[in-house]
């Protein structure tokens, strides 16, 4: 496929009427390293098609492109949506990235690679981003790579962080935080997350807001109506819609769980656990599967560009991380009316859960709890009721709408300041 066009200049603005005076959309540049599949791409595209453009003129800097950009956003993205990479797709830094990402470099080959990218790749990217930012009445560094050049930014930046805090204020965190005092904001998705900021950074930071994840929800439940790419099972299951990664996600915890289950509990036999995502831990979840007993109970349905038909239909999703920032699975478990049991990790789910009034949560690496957790969740409608009923009332506050109403305060006052 042919690369995303390269412009040097944002498309031309409409005016808008805001609080009476009639003024231009405010022009926001988002920025990324580079696009993988997951969470972050994810809520990104979220801002990118939801912000109203009568607020909002929105464009997007990518470091690095890749194959996942091109093969699974590219159609997503709006089409007033610049994108402007850092590093050209036809350049070396760029193969090698690739190939990076598709583990066909040796150990040689990545040591030279990252030395590559400390020098040129650095360069470019500090380079273009000086070229592109006064174009731009805000910078939002999404993934908060670009702190080596903050300081250079004149432009308002906000940095947007997506995961915990470390625990205490460790020599990494020092440094990290003499990093983010170039930021205008450091943006946070919960209330969990912005305690840690403050008790880490308070006397680093200028800002700490927080700035949940938006949803585009109506057009989430469209998208739940489309028949999958490939089959659904046809019996009763319980999804995971999570990247293949084990020490992250708790995947292998969630295994003991389903055999806890199957165990303890024969009316389950007739539902299946479906893992839908891929990652690096595939080929050991495959042999743990074989080594628990679990083949013919576990699917792994791979890689869905849309997830949504597989959470719409499942009787359950389950959530067995070990840390997290703001799940977006749980918001879109929410918005589709399925039922959830998550792990109480830190930071993000009992936030959502409310406290565990929209959904069940358990222990982190409690495999018993977790399996005792889904079969209540399975079989105790009054629970599955009441729970439906909190989160298809909460799940509004993660909206586009509510998104949208956040990021113009947020923008103006940063630009009042």
């Amino acid at each position: 496929m042919e690369p995303l066009s390269l412009s040097d200049s944002p498309a031309d603005v409409i005016q808008a009427s805001v609080g009476g005076e009639v003024r231009a959309p405010r022009r926001l540049l988002f920025h990324v390293r580079h696009f993988g599949v997951g969470g972050i791409e994810n809520a990104l595209l979220g801002w990118l098609r939801g912000l109203d453009r009568q607020l909002f003129s929105v464009h997007l800097s990518v470091a690095l492109p890749t194959r996942e950009l091109q093969e699974i956003y590219r159609e997503r993205l709006p089409p007033d949506v610049v994108v402007h990479f850092l590093i050209e797709p036809d350049s070396w830094l760029a193969r090698t990235h690739q190939r990076r990402r598709d583990h066909r470099l040796g150990k040689t080959g990545r040591m030279a690679f990252g030395a590559a990218m400390s020098w040129a790749g650095s360069r470019r990217i500090r380079a273009g981003l000086l070229r592109l930012a006064p174009q731009y009445d805000v910078v939002i560094d999404y993934d908060l790579t670009l702190r080596k050049q903050a300081s250079a930014i004149r432009q308002p930046l906000l940095g947007v962080r997506h995961f915990r805090f470390w625990s205490r204020r460790t020599a990494k965190a020092v440094r990290t935080g003499r990093d983010y005092r170039h930021y205008d904001c450091v943006l946070v998705l919960n209330e969990a997350m912005r305690l840690q900021a403050r008790a880490l950074f308070a006397q680093d930071l200028k800002c700490i807001d927080i700035l949940p994840n938006a949803f585009d929800l109506q057009a989430m439940r469209s998208a739940a109506q489309v028949p999958p790419a490939s089959p659904l099972p046809e019996g009763p299951y319980v999804v995971c819609v999570a990247r293949l990664d084990i020490v992250t996600k708790g995947l292998d915890v969630l295994l003991q769980a389903w055999q806890s289950l199957l165990s303890t509990q024969a009316a389950a036999a007739t539902h299946t656990l479906v893992l839908v995502g891929d990652g690096p831990d595939r080929g050991r979840l495959l042999q743990m599967t074989r080594q628990l007993g679990l083949e013919g109970r576990v699917h792994f349905a791979g890689m869905q560009a849309n997830p949504y038909p597989w959470i719409r239909h499942a009787r359950l999703l389950v959530l067995a991380s070990r840390s997290e920032g703001l799940p977006n699975v749980l918001i879109e478990a929410m918005a589709l009316g399925c039922m959830v049991v998550s792990t109480d990790c830190p930071v993000g789910p009992r936030e959502l859960l409310d406290g565990g009034r929209a959904g069940v949560l358990v222990p982190v690496d409690d495999a018993k709890a977790l399996g005792d957790a889904m079969w209540r969740a399975l079989s105790d409608d009054s629970l599955r009721q009441a729970c439906l009923s909190v989160a298809g009332r909460r799940v509004d506050n993660y909206g586009i709408e509510a998104g949208n109403q956040r990021m113009h305060a947020l923008v103006e006052r940063i630009l009042a300041e």
